[in-house]
Order: C-alpha cells, then sequence, then structure tokens
C-alpha cells in the first residue's frame, strides 16, 4: 500500500537536507528525520512496506553508525513486523548486524544464517566482510 498523496509529500519535504545532513555527518539530524517522518505514517505503519521499511532500516543504520546500540536494536525489530514476504532475510541481517555490535555474537551468527538462507547470501554483497565472516 502506498502512503496517500499528502503525507508522501510532507514525507519527501521532510527528507529533502537529509542527505545534506549525511554528508556531513549530522547524523543525529538525519535520525531526527526519520523519525518525524515515521510519525507521520498513518496506522498501521506496517502497512506501508514501501517508504516504511526502508525507514527503519535507516533507522537502524544510523543508529548503527552513532552507536546507539539499544535504539537500533529497538527500530531493527520492528522491521519483523512488516509482511517479511519481499525481503529475503534483510530484516535477520538488520538484527545480525545490531548483535554484531553489541557483542552478542552467537545471537548475531544465528541471524546471519538465517539471512543467508533467505537472502542466498544476497544481503552479504556490499556489506562490511566481517558478518559474513562470523558465519564462516
Amino acid at each position: 500500500m502506498e502512503l496517500p498523496t499528502e503525507i508522501q509529500t510532507e514525507f519527501d519535504l521532510l527528507f529533502e537536507p537529509n542527505e545534506d545532513y549525511f554528508e556531513a555527518g549530522e547524523y543525529n539530524k538525519c535520525i531526527e528525520i526519520h523519525q518525524k517522518a515515521w510519525a507521520l505514517f498513518p496506522e498501521s505503519k506496517y502497512q506501508y512496506p514501501e517508504e516504511g521499511y526502508a525507514l527503519l532500516q535507516g533507522l537502524v543504520y544510523l543508529n548503527l553508525k552513532i552507536g546507539n546500540l539499544i535504539d537500533a536494536e529497538q527500530w531493527a525489530r520492528q522491521l519483523y513486523l512488516f509482511d517479511q514476504s519481499n525481503f529475503f532475510g534483510t530484516s535477520e541481517f538488520a538484527l545480525g548486524q545490531v548483535y554484531y555490535e553489541m557483542d552478542r555474537l552467537d545471537e548475531a551468527k544465528e541471524q546471519f544464517a538465517i539471512a543467508m538462507l533467505k537472502s542466498e547470501g544476497r544481503v552479504f554483497e556490499g556489506e562490511d566482510s566481517k558478518y559474513l565472516n562470523l558465519i564462516r
């Protein structure tokens, strides 16, 4: 399902400065934008996978970037609230990244193994090799 037009317009306007903040290393500003955008979503927020899933993945990534592992885990767990039929291991990979950074390596390994199976390895492409090395 797509966001209603008026919300999509507001969403797009909100994100205009995001790339500049990211390039400047102002990750907290990016997190703020992502959270404001998530607040725009009507209930049930998880019925909008096209924009919503990527938005939450961004929140996981940004929180990992600043070392806010508790929030990264919270956002990673919310990825599972979307219908998983089209995500092929990306939710498990995100949670695995969080667990890895939390030094919860057994849990990370378990998530990465599931991500590997579901994605046939695709989720590891272009990612830090430390994640793949954990399951080898």
